[in-house]
């Protein structure tokens, strides 16, 4: 039996992620997140864990034969599952069987990253576009379209104001694209981008003028913008921005 445990008592079993690389600034927000489960196998000497939150599963920790099939079941289908070793793939097959699928994700170097070329990107918007700050009304407003992330990872607009950052551009009334930080934030920011999904807004560049207003925020303010791609269209989009050495993972889930 595994047991449920407040993201506050993170701090007490954060050694069990330390071998867990990918996607750092995710884990390290852990405490500060008001939404996902944590699961231990023991409440006194725990071995393994999982932190679960929309779309995310992280596995940490040495696989405990006596409760890993409690463990995995706690991931929900269709969600990213990241593991800390090479020993837990082996205990994936074992439980999920024919069920269990693996992609690539790419983690990318933000070292090659410079003012002047990210400013280079920030082309003036065409008439009727205007660039923001997002703020709680503009939250508001996305909470069912793009962005709605941002209410699945930080619980609501407030959190997000007070430990998170976002650009976004309106056209007219309509919040057509954003950039932002997947979870809170100190010294690494995640960055996530998305843009409607229309014809009339999809391959204008509107993308890229956030995403480079958001790198210029973190340059500016000695904060490293970390970017995952979990596809090679993000992976190249990254290319384009200026990020460089794209190192490959595997990622896993079940279906």
């Amino acid at each position: 039996m595994v047991i449920l445990i407040p993201n506050s008592q993170f701090d007490s079993i954060r050694y069990i992620f330390d071998s867990n690389q990918q996607m750092r600034n995710v884990i390290e927000a852990i405490p500060r997140l008001t939404t996902g489960k944590l699961w231990v196998d023991n409440l006194d000497n725990p071995s393994m864990a999982l932190y679960s939150i929309p779309g995310i599963n992280f596995l940490a920790g040495t696989p405990d034969p006596q409760n890993i099939d409690d463990l995995l079941g706690k991931i929900p289908s269709k969600e990213n599952i990241f593991i800390p070793t090479t020993k837990w793939i082996e205990i994936l097959k074992q439980y999920f069987g024919i069920k269990l699928g693996t992609f690539n994700r790419y983690a990318l170097s933000a070292t090659s990253l410079r003012l002047k070329n990210i400013r280079n990107l920030k082309e003036k918007l065409p008439r009727g576009f205007y660039f923001l700050d997002v703020d709680t009304s503009i939250l508001n407003q996305i909470k069912d379209s793009i962005g709605f992330f941002i209410h699945l990872f930080f619980g609501d607009p407030e959190s997000f104001m007070i430990s998170g950052r976002g650009y976004c551009i309106k056209h007219d009334d309509t919040v057509i694209s954003i950039a932002s930080s997947l979870v809170p934030y100190t010294k690494s920011l995640e960055i996530q981008v998305d843009t409607i999904d229309s014809p009339k807004y999809r391959r204008k560049g509107f993308a890229t003028r956030v995403a480079a207003e958001m790198i210029e925020y973190c340059l500016e303010n000695g904060i490293e913008p970390h970017w995952d791609a979990d596809t090679i269209i993000s992976r190249d989009f990254a290319l384009k921005l200026g990020y460089t050495n794209p190192q490959s993972y595997s990622c896993y889930y079940w279906v």
